[in-house]
């Protein structure tokens, strides 16, 4: 394991071995750095055995201000300072003692109004005594998550500016009662999204140097690779974990995720959603893998440098693949396919269906000539048999031969229950097991555009549907299984989607996350409080669930 670079506090006379971060601007969250403390002050939370990670102070919009994680109640906070060079002192003349904990509650404010409570402190040096206030915040309920660059000139600034920008480092995962989950080092941290790249709150790609269950589920679900959603275009921070539990519910395949306050080098960065990412591999989407049976086939190659190239299928659809990729034996199985609109030129592996609908294969990534020949003409027969009262014309296959009832119909439900903006349109998964199996609909994944958010998706009535999934509205067998679904206990119990016990568990972090950021007005209604963003998004769940009942109960 690379050795973790979160720096270890070792007590000496008047000195203390750290990273002394001063006072930080937070210069991407639309407000100018009014004022601020002239002093080395920052916080650490401590530990295990002598290992601590660091909280910076932070401007924004004038104000100065320090945001506890959820394990550092006000009552036990552990300030750094040179105590050598300067003095802080507390209203009442009482010196702050650096690296020792220190009950500030009894110094604090009131609730100004958004969370946070005023610290006022005094700043003593030869010569001079200032006065500050801090603006003193604290998380509760939820995980905290610190991130340490292994190279300053590759922190967080470098990898915001590019996708391609991957740096290393490490991170430490505590619990809301300080447990630790994860100390230890990152070989990759990257800036990843779509249309979630351009704004900017940044989500991150993490690799561990070791498979952790970071959502605490079961030992089972240990992987390296983790996404950190922003959910910088949801106001209300709770549209993708309600989703996801909301398919978990339908018995659909779902990321497991967690609500978590990030720490980036010392900065607070806001809420965001740890949350498994839909690949193929154990504890994910559990399928033969083929992408390690092409990779074997090709030994010594590496895939990611070969050129790409087109073809047609014999039905006439266009794909592209990557050239000179030796095909195995066996690849009648192990496809893990994303529909996706507006990105998949971007992608080394995708086709085209005589519908205009795009796939990329996510995996294999690499795919050859003949592995895209086969899963492009396997998803066009599916297509014909949809287009055709559900059996194919050529090979007179029923449609579910080809995908399956029960979890399209689900998945279905769940985008127009939510009324996904993305639905049948972009980041909607499925895989090929292999021939003895349909293709499943499933994982679900990226639901920020939902619970009518979008201008153009305000209406509670109206399918969102999709050019891939009308067809499949029209056949009997689908409209069935739909109906008989919704008029379920199941669908009753959980459309809801638990909104309330979700922004109970984020309402302190929320506030934090406000703070630094406001959610975008681009293409998305913007209302004036959180507590009219859940409202909002409560009303549309309600009013959404009981059209949709109105409509299938007539399928």
């Amino acid at each position: 394991m690379k050795k973790p670079l979160l720096r270890t506090f070792t007590r000496m006379t008047g000195f203390v071995l750290g990273l002394f971060l001063a006072l930080t601007v937070n210069t991407s969250a639309s407000y100018a750095a009014e004022a601020g403390i002239t002093s080395d002050l920052f916080a650490y939370v401590p530990f295990g055995e002598g290992r601590s990670v660091n909280i910076s102070l932070t401007d924004v919009g004038g104000r100065t201000y320090l945001f506890l994680p959820s394990d550092m109640p006000a009552s036990r906070v552990v300030f750094h300072y040179d105590i050598e060079s300067e003095e802080i002192r507390f209203t009442d003349g009482t010196v702050l003692t650096p690296d020792t904990t220190t009950d500030i509650s009894r110094y604090l404010s009131k609730d100004t109004g958004d969370g946070s409570r005023i610290l006022n402190l005094t700043v003593v040096r030869p010569g001079s005594e200032n006065s500050y206030e801090i603006y003193v915040m604290q998380s509760a309920n939820i995980p905290s998550i610190f991130i340490s660059s292994s190279d300053p000139a590759h922190g967080r600034t470098y990898v915001d500016e590019s996708k391609s920008n991957k740096a290393s480092g490490s991170m430490t995962m505590l619990t809301s009662s300080g447990t630790v989950v994860y100390d230890g080092g990152l070989s990759q941290i990257k800036a990843r999204g779509n249309t979630t790249f351009l704004a900017d709150k940044k989500a991150y790609q993490i690799k561990l140097d070791t498979a952790v269950d970071l959502t605490q589920t079961s030992s089972a679900q240990a992987n390296k690779t983790w996404i950190l959603l922003a959910n910088a275009y949801d106001p209300t921070l709770i549209h993708n974990t309600a989703a996801y539990r909301m398919a978990s519910a339908f018995g659909l395949d779902a990321p497991d995720c967690r609500s978590v306050d990030l720490y980036y080098d010392g900065v607070y960065r806001g809420n965001y959603l740890l949350s498994e990412k839909v690949q193929t591999g154990t504890g994910r989407v559990e399928i033969p893998d083929l992408e390690k049976r092409t990779e074997d086939e090709n030994s010594g190659k590496d895939l990611s440098k070969l050129q790409t190239a087109t073809g047609a299928n014999r039905y006439g659809d266009i794909y592209q693949y990557v050239t000179g990729v030796n095909t195995p034996e066996s690849y009648d199985g192990g496809y893990l396919l994303e529909l996706d609109n507006a990105y998949y030129k971007g992608e080394r592996s995708y086709f085209i269906t005589s519908t205009g609908v795009p796939f990329v294969v996510k995996s294999p990534e690499n795919c050859s000539k003949e592995e895209m020949i086969f899963i492009s003409e396997y998803v066009e027969e599916m297509i014909a048999a949809s287009l055709n009262g559900g059996v194919n014309p050529v090979t007179e296959k029923s449609v579910w031969d080809y995908v399956d009832l029960k979890s399209l119909a689900r998945f279905f439900v769940l985008q127009e229950t939510v009324c996904n903006a993305d639905s049948f349109a972009s980041s909607n998964y499925f895989y090929l097991a292999g021939p003895d199996s349909p293709m499943v609909a499933g994982p679900v994944w990226d639901f920020d555009d939902s619970y009518g958010i979008r201008d153009d998706h305000v209406s509670a009535e109206g399918f969102v549907g999709g050019a891939f999934i009308e067809p499949f509205m029209n056949l009997p067998d689908f409209r069935k299984e739909v109906k008989s679904f919704v008029s379920s206990g199941t669908y009753g119990k959980a459309a809801s989607g638990r909104i309330d016990s979700l922004v109970s568990e984020i309402a302190a972090s929320q506030k934090m996350n406000r703070v630094l950021w406001d959610a975008s007005d681009q293409m998305y209604i913007k209302l004036e409080s959180y507590d009219a963003d859940i409202s909002n998004m409560k009303n549309y769940a309600a009013l959404r669930v009981k059209w949709l009942k109105g409509v299938f109960a007539t399928w």
